[in-house]
């Protein structure tokens, strides 16, 4: 890998695994049973958003009060049910490759709280490959704040510029640029266009692993 490198921190949803899908399932399940449905739009707005913020969002439009803490729960648990184990293209063959280079920290940064992360990353089989899964009730200010990436490298001992970040979300790709660190977007959520067109400079955007392994030398 690039010498200047030391650890590789990669976002969950939409980067090791294709699980926006059931995040966004679980959320219009749980809305669905206090009566609100989904407007047609809705979905592609949550990649990189924390459930907080989609519900209150959410229930502000539809001038609605109720507790997000408890819908939050009630999200958490229609989550691991509706769940499915699908990862990105890619993923595993880099997530290995990573795994064999000794001098490479690998983790795992998410906006997910850790009981579903962890969940997840169990029945999709990789938990063990990660050295490091700082979720996203473990720091005080979640991304696109640079604090989980911060105390990701913090943890892992090397400074934020040693580490190369892989994110999808604006939230996460805004995080990663303002950690300092050298980030690359990967186009599985938003396009080239689309985060560019939204004031993000990422270092790098690929379309895919085998851009990436390519960039950073890995066989």
């Amino acid at each position: 890998m690039i010498e200047r490198f030391k650890a590789i921190l990669l976002d969950f949803d939409g980067v090791i695994a294709d699980s926006e899908h059931s995040h966004a399932k679980a959320i219009e399940l749980t809305l669905r049973e206090i009566g609100i449905e989904l407007m047609p739009d809705d979905k592609s707005w949550f990649p990189g958003v924390s459930d907080e913020n989609i519900f209150r969002k959410i229930l502000a439009r539809e001038n609605r009060d109720h507790d997000t803490k408890e819908l939050k729960q009630r999200k958490k648990q229609t989550l691991l049910e509706v769940f499915e184990p699908k990862f990105i293209e890619g993923a595993v063959s880099f997530i290995e490759k990573v795994s064999l280079d000794a001098e490479t920290r690998l983790a795992v940064v998410s906006s997910t709280f850790r009981d579903e992360l962890r969940a997840m990353l169990d029945v999709l089989g990789v938990t063990e490959s990660f050295e490091l899964i700082l979720a996203g009730d473990e720091v005080t200010n979640r991304k696109p704040d640079p604090e989980p990436y911060l105390t990701a490298a913090k943890r892992l001992e090397v400074s934020s510029q040693e580490c190369v970040v892989v994110e999808d979300s604006f939230n996460g790709i805004r995080s990663a640029i303002d950690a300092g660190t050298y980030s690359v977007a990967l186009t599985t959520s938003y396009t080239r266009e689309q985060i560019l067109g939204g004031g993000l400079n990422p270092d790098l955007i690929v379309s895919n692993y085998d851009e990436l392994e390519n960039h950073l030398g890995l066989e």
